[in-house]
């Protein structure tokens, strides 16, 4: 493997765009994430990153798509060098680049090179340069030198035109364009620019918004480097509304982020909470605008960051000034006063404490036995068996139950019966099959249905699917099936399915119908990996893991079947009987398997040709001896066992030994 193919591995794409960005991409499959906008053309719905390639693309053309290298060339503007250099200290490898690290390229080289150049290429040194040019604006606002200087604070007498032409911007020259005569530039965690926003001239005369977002550019929240790095900022980090109003508490020494508009809220909560783990220790000061939009946006935005567990408090604006900037440029010293009395007088260890106390129990007792009643509410649900209810401690409860077996034991079919009698009972059933058709399993239930109506003319699965069911027999099936049909809801998924996918549907389910389901995975190992490049083994414990947390988190039962290794087909079942079974048995509440009734017979027989015999005998049995093994249970008793007799031509278990 060479050095280059190496550091792309170890470079999650979806993470870094999303970090690189500040904003979440949607889940538009079981392997793609979009970004709306586009970050290279501002459009929507086109810019993909498929996780199962680590690559992206886009469907307007508007670039080529590719690696990550693709990605730091025709999104980020690094030449070829640049990128494998950038490749090299994000994934700590060694002598990627077969050159030297080269500084960016002088206007000469660039304009030579323009046509093949992301504009992005182009803006530090633009934004160098506008700082140059002389302006008295920034001071008017209450800005020294100092800040001015730190954040490249610039200036040009053709606006935001010369910055079209120079660097290729996504707009087009117009008089509006050029009235946006300042640029503030939103500096990058390395200190570089990769994005600008520009604000009006007021003495232009133009009537338009008084600041500009590119175009082609995701919004970026001004200061998000703080976030993305948290070393770079102190303990105490203000929110703000406006950019002038973090550059003012950055004045007198503090750190400060900008919204830039209460709508950008939402990104920067999403930020924090991608980012949560790196910014243990820091405390949020939320300090926006004196009018209703701003006090409303603050509210949320504390609310929204208890919930995160994020230590935060609130500053007042003094009422007679509209925001933190009117504040700086009417009275500095009062302001300088206010803003340091105020961080002096936070109390930083009760508001860590307070969040490190919730990790306590007497923290969360209400909401315990606020639970408990609850619970009493909801009732254990019925397999449909009522000995392996008993056994499995009444029914099923919220948790995740796996369900394994050999070929053509009947796992799907088991599982059915039980998601069909709960569908019954008026429980919504939410059943994932990934290898079957919705219509073979609706035929598997019909089959079923014509059995228990007259099992000496029921059809088979096949036979109900070619329309051979007596007219008759086949009504009434119907007529008895309808009941299960109104609750049963089956997702007919394919071999890129995956638990992410099952998450978004179970919420969407419970958020459609007010109800939640017993959710049914048919099954685990055609579950498609969240991960091409993990082993086998890593992606059924990463799926298991998953699965576990949907059960948790809507506090739902989840049954997945489960195969069995073929190695383990002529022995009783046990733990290693599952394939991949390691985090089966760490992770599921219950953990069942179905085996012949007989198995350990022939498990003790010599030669493999009489256990090969043995097994089609009992195989071909009918009613076929099957035996239930609970190999784990949280809820009861584990290592008991039940008998039952399984009818495989019309899809039927019925529990005990004796014949109908």
């Amino acid at each position: 493997m060479t050095a280059i193919t190496e550091a792309k591995q170890k470079i999650d794409l979806l993470q870094y765009a999303q970090q690189e960005l500040g904003m979440k991409a949607k889940k538009v499959g079981s392997n793609k994430y979009r970004f709306n906008p586009c970050p290279v053309c501002g459009g929507n719905d086109h810019f993909t990153i498929h996780t199962d390639t680590n690559s992206f693309t886009s469907y307007s053309g508007c670039c080529t798509g590719g690696s990550i290298v693709d990605y730091l060339m025709q999104v980020e503007g690094f030449d070829k060098q640049e990128a494998l250099r950038r490749i090299e200290q994000l994934a700590g490898v060694e002598k990627v680049a077969s050159m030297p690290y080269l500084p960016k390229q002088k206007e000469s080289l660039l304009a030579a090179n323009k046509e093949a150049t992301n504009e992005k290429l182009y803006l530090t040194d633009i934004i160098h340069e506008l700082h140059g040019n002389y302006t008295d604006y920034y001071t008017k606002r209450g800005l020294t030198n100092k800040t001015i200087s730190a954040y490249k604070l610039g200036y040009h007498e053709d606006g935001l035109n010369y910055v079209i032409e120079k660097a290729r911007l996504k707009e087009k020259p117009s008089d509006i364009m050029k009235a946006y005569k300042y640029f503030l530039p939103v500096l990058d965690t390395d200190g570089g620019c990769s994005y600008f926003i520009t604000r009006l001239d007021d003495n232009s005369g133009i009537k338009a918004n008084k600041t500009h977002n590119l175009k082609g550019h995701s919004a970026r929240i001004f200061n998000d480097r703080y976030i993305l790095n948290p070393f770079l900022s102190d303990d105490i980090i203000f929110i703000t509304e406006g950019i002038f109003d973090a550059l003012s508490v950055e004045e007198i020494g503090f750190h400060a982020i900008a919204l830039n508009s209460v709508t950008a809220a939402r990104r920067l909560l999403e930020m924090i909470e991608q980012n949560k783990e790196r910014l243990n220790g820091k405390i949020f000061v939320v300090a926006l605008d004196n009018d209703g939009a701003g006090q409303k946006a603050k509210d949320e935005i504390i609310d929204n960051l208890k919930a995160l567990k994020m230590p935060v408090t609130a500053f007042d604006v003094p009422a007679n000034y509209k925001d933190l900037n009117e504040h700086l440029q009417c009275d500095r010293d009062s302001f300088a006063q206010v803003i340091q009395r105020f961080v002096s007088n936070i109390d930083k260890d009760t508001l860590l404490d307070a969040i490190n106390k919730e990790n306590f129990v007497i923290s969360y007792l209400p909401d315990f036995l606020e639970q408990m009643k609850k619970n009493r509410a909801n009732k254990v649900i019925s397999t449909g068996f009522s000995t392996l209810d008993k056994k499995l401690g009444g029914g099923l409860y919220p948790g995740l139950y796996v369900l394994g077996a050999i070929s053509s034991l009947g796992k799907t079919t088991f599982a059915l019966q039980i998601g069909d009698t709960i569908a019954g009972s008026g429980e919504h059933v939410k059943l994932f099959s990934l290898e079957m058709s919705k219509f073979e399993i609706v035929a598997k239930s019909i089959s079923r249905e014509c059995f228990l109506i007259d099992a000496a003319n029921a059809p088979s699965t096949r036979g109900v699917m070619m329309g051979q069911a007596q007219a008759e027999l086949f009504a009434q099936a119907w007529e008895s099936y309808k009941p299960t049909a109104a609750n049963m809801a089956i997702y007919e998924g394919n071999f890129n399915t995956g638990v992410y996918q099952i998450r978004e549907e179970v919420e969407k389910h419970i958020k459609q119908h007010n109800k939640k389901p017993v959710v049914v995975v048919d099954y685990l190992q055609v579950l498609a990996p969240v991960n091409e490049r993990l082993s086998d083994k890593q992606a059924a414990d990463r799926n298991i893991v998953e699965l576990k947390r949907i059960s948790r988190d809507y506090d739902v039962p989840v049954i997945a079947v489960s195969s069995f290794n073929r190695g383990n087909y002529a022995t009783p079942v046990s733990f290693e009987s599952f394939k991949e079974s390691g985090s089966i048995e760490y992770t599921a509440d219950t953990v069942i398997g179905l085996q012949l009734a007989g198995i350990k017979e022939v498990a003790e027989m010599k030669t493999e040709t009489e256990k090969k015999q043995r097994l089609n005998e009992l195989k071909v049995a009918n009613p076929r001896q099957i035996e239930l093994v609970i190999l784990k249970n949280r809820n009861a008793a584990c290592y008991d066992s039940q008998h039952f007799q399984f009818y495989p031509k019309n899809n039927y278990f019925i529990e005990g030994k004796g014949l109908l």
